[in-house]
């Protein structure tokens, strides 16, 4: 005669293997919510118009306040000014302004790597030849993946 498992230990076994399946599936569903709520998301706090007190050839220094607000690392690369590149108006990006017909921007050439919850505030500034006082120009952030963020501002 063939001797059984008692019901306690298949019961404690059977309770070990539902335990251990649980803990599983727990474990996968956690690492697929982790990645599904990774978000690269970012904000234009402010976008406001100064007199230009930095750069001697422009009329216009517009501040530019960009937030990181997602969870993982945004990766700035581009300014626009009224849709157009920065590089298209004949500026190099990085802090300057070649001559009062240009625009400039403080971003670098090589952009801005920003960590969550970071704050970032850059210019660009704008000479005197390209608009006049009371035009209203739409200003656009834009991070590597071509997400972009614009707001208008009126030059004073």
């Amino acid at each position: 005669m063939k001797k059984a498992i008692s019901p306690v230990i298949a019961t404690v076994i059977l309770a070990f293997t539902a335990i251990l399946i649980g803990i599983s599936v727990s474990y996968f569903y956690r690492g697929i919510s982790e990645q599904n709520t990774k978000v690269t998301a970012m904000e234009l706090e402010s976008v406001r118009c100064l007199r230009s007190t930095n750069m001697m050839l422009a009329r216009w220094e517009i501040e530019i306040l960009v937030k990181n607000t997602g969870t993982e690392q945004v990766y700035l690369k581009n300014v626009y000014v009224n849709g157009k590149i920065i590089k298209d108006y004949g500026l190099v990006s990085g802090g300057s302004l070649s001559s009062s017909l240009s625009i400039g921007t403080s971003l670098p050439n090589d952009g801005v790597i920003m960590k969550p919850g970071r704050e970032e505030t850059f210019y660009v500034w704008v000479g005197e030849s390209l608009f006049s006082t009371g035009t209203e120009i739409s200003i656009q952030v834009q991070n590597i993946n071509n997400v972009g963020l614009s707001k208008n501002v009126v030059l004073t």
